[in-house]
């Protein structure tokens, strides 16, 4: 049996950042934004069938004020997109509509 591979092994250990000068951007995940509340939030959602994006947007954001709009068609009309506004009152609830959208089977992916 052969010893797995380190990451010293593969030329992979710690460096230091080739520009130090330079402060990276921490994770997505840790950043916080300073926005003000309440306020229009736009999602733009992708999949296959419209009217199914439109069912599973109703589903996602149910009685908030809401506004959905086509936005494009793939060049052979396999996918499309979808705008939607939605007023949020939170930091929390912004982030709890993306990831409903971003779960739900029928949206293959959201921005």
């Amino acid at each position: 049996m052969t010893p797995r591979a380190t990451l010293a092994t593969k030329g992979l250990a710690a460096r230091a950042p080739p520009h130090p000068e330079i402060a990276l951007e921490p994770p997505l995940d840790e950043r916080h934004l300073d926005l003000s509340y309440p306020r229009v939030w736009t999602y733009k959602v992708f999949g296959r069938d419209e009217e199914a994006l439109r069912r599973a947007i109703t589903a996602v954001v149910g009685a908030l004020e809401h506004r959905v709009e086509a936005s494009n068609r793939s060049r052979t009309g396999k996918y499309v997109s979808l705008g939607v506004d939605v007023t949020v009152n939170t930091d929390e609830e912004r982030l709890a509509i993306f990831r409903a959208l971003h779960d739900h089977a029928e949206i293959m992916y959201v921005l």
